[in-house]
């Protein structure tokens, strides 16, 4: 038995002599004359702690010579050989991969990274792309591309939106116990600082759905990440048409997503004036503050 081969474009390339780091340097010189060994000086080993680790970035082109994808691969000597799975970087996690190309022709270049220069190390090389004839209904149009590219750009704006409010939260939460600790601060204020989390509260179930109902078997309605998931996840796996559910589920996003933006928004100046005041009633400096209110 073995595992079934990588599904994609493999390449396969060599590199003759892999740039060294400096700890690598220091124990080859070393091992050469044993006798002769010093301990590292300070400026040394802080320069060796501080190196960032030469890799090799692999850049995929389409026809026109947009950057899709950046593959991050070890940078060693010999032979290497690896498959792209024929995906393009997603906007929210460029790490990760969202749909697949379609057929055409794209380009592949080999980019090093060591003692903090980059090095154009190949030339352009073409391919062809090709997908398998398997499918049963097969897209017939653009309309799943348009429709894949607009999920990634809604996934990408959904993460920033998240990732603020989780900052919101957790700053609320230590402003909360701040104020309510410190002997001359404003019992009004704190209850402002509780209505906000209140309503923190009250996103979080646009969010992500109803948690208090759910784990008791209530059925609740799917929060906007589900929704996005359910558009996500079905279309950056597929190569058939886009089906109604998915297009619904985006679209109920949309629409929520710029509401939520500018409610946010609104949450963090009120957070930052409670603050402020807070501060000048005796209160400690909170976690972060909220100097960097929502894009």
């Amino acid at each position: 038995m073995a595992d079934n081969p990588e599904v994609g474009v493999t390449f396969t390339y060599h590199v003759k002599d892999a740039p060294q780091t400096r700890k690598a340097k220091r124990q080859a010189e070393e091992t050469k004359i044993p006798d002769a060994i010093t301990y590292p000086t300070a400026e040394a080993i802080r320069a060796e702690d501080n190196e960032v680790e030469p890799y090799l970035m692999v850049v995929i082109r389409d026809d026109s010579g947009t950057p899709l994808r950046r593959m991050i691969r070890s940078y060693s000597s010999g032979i290497t050989r690896f498959t792209w799975d024929g995906k393009v970087a997603r906007s929210d996690a460029p790490q990760r991969a969202a749909y697949m190309v379609p057929p055409g022709n794209y380009s592949a270049q080999l980019v090093g990274f060591s003692n903090g220069q980059f090095d154009t190390l190949t030339d352009l090389t073409s391919f062809e792309v090709q997908h398998l004839n398997n499918l049963t209904l097969p897209a017939t149009n653009a309309d799943l591309l348009a429709f894949q590219q607009r999920v990634n750009q809604v996934s990408r704006r959904y993460d920033r939106l998240e990732m603020t409010y989780r900052e919101t939260v957790a700053f609320v939460k230590d402003l909360a116990e701040a104020m309510k600790y410190s002997p001359g601060a404003n019992p009004a204020d704190l209850q402002s600082v509780l209505a906000v989390q209140a309503s923190l509260r009250a996103m979080d179930i646009v969010l992500n759905g109803d948690a208090s109902l759910s784990k008791r078997e209530f059925e609740t309605m799917p929060g906007l990440g589900d929704r996005l998931s359910t558009a996500t996840w079905g279309s950056y796996g597929m190569r058939s048409e886009v089906t109604g559910t998915m297009k619904a589920q985006l679209e109920i996003v949309e629409a929520e997503l710029p509401k939520l933006e500018e409610e946010l928004e609104l949450l963090q100046t009120q957070l930052k004036a409670l603050e402020t005041q807070s501060i000048k009633d005796g209160a400690p400096y909170v976690r972060g503050g909220l100097d960097k209110p929502l894009p």
